[in-house]
């Protein structure tokens, strides 16, 4: 749950257990607290402004955590990947568990019928 304490042009948001102050860029916008996922900066958190990037925005980023290391740039991904299979292998497991319970309450019908 996110939640925020307003102070003149800035903003407090209480983000993953730590207040965090987020500012305005120079065009005015609030500035967007981000994750990036690339194989270079997994997990790596960024300010960046709403207009990144459209015709006429101002461009704005700025990391807000420091440079990860070799050893978690290695790790990171292939721990995501664990967990996308184990999320699937739930998923599937979960569908025929449903299936079984259909057939199951089909089965016992017919027993009654």
């Amino acid at each position: 749950m996110t939640s925020f304490v307003s102070r003149n042009s800035q903003r407090e948001y209480y983000i993953y257990g730590e207040w965090i102050l987020i500012t305005c860029c120079h065009c005015g916008h609030e500035l967007k607290l981000l994750t990036t996922w690339s194989s270079e900066n997994p997990g790596r958190g960024f300010f960046q402004c709403p207009n990144y990037e459209r015709h006429g925005g101002c461009n704005f980023m700025e990391w807000f955590d420091p440079p990860m290391c070799q050893r978690a740039k290695r790790i990171i991904p292939e721990l995501l990947k664990r967990i996308n299979r184990q999320d699937e292998e739930i998923r599937s497991l979960e569908m025929k568990l449903k299936t079984i319970k259909t057939q199951s309450w089909l089965w016992m019908l017919s027993l009654f019928v």
